[in-house]
């Protein structure tokens, strides 16, 4: 995965996902930033043990609508508002 912060074109951070081989249960994370087309800076690196990845998804997974706005609008006295009005 990559992405440029807003307002910079030089500037790309990166963040890779692999598995370790030779252990199928061991992920390597790897944060770095593309300064130009040939240097690479603040490069990181993590290993992340299956179980914790799976703890990495369901907080995700469940953060997803609170981090997206959608809470709000799956709260039932909000919908009942929006009932209320149609009817």
């Amino acid at each position: 995965m990559n992405f440029q912060r807003q307002g910079q074109t030089s500037l790309i951070q990166n963040l890779k996902i692999k598995e370790v081989e030779g252990n199928d249960r061991l992920f390597e994370f790897t944060y770095f930033e593309i300064v130009n087309e040939s240097d690479i800076a603040n490069e990181a690196t993590m290993e992340i043990k299956a179980g914790d990845l799976k703890v990495m998804q369901t907080l995700v997974k469940y953060s997803m609508p609170c981090l997206l706005g959608w809470n709000g609008a799956m709260d039932p006295k909000v919908c009942g508002l929006f009932l209320k009005a149609y009817q």
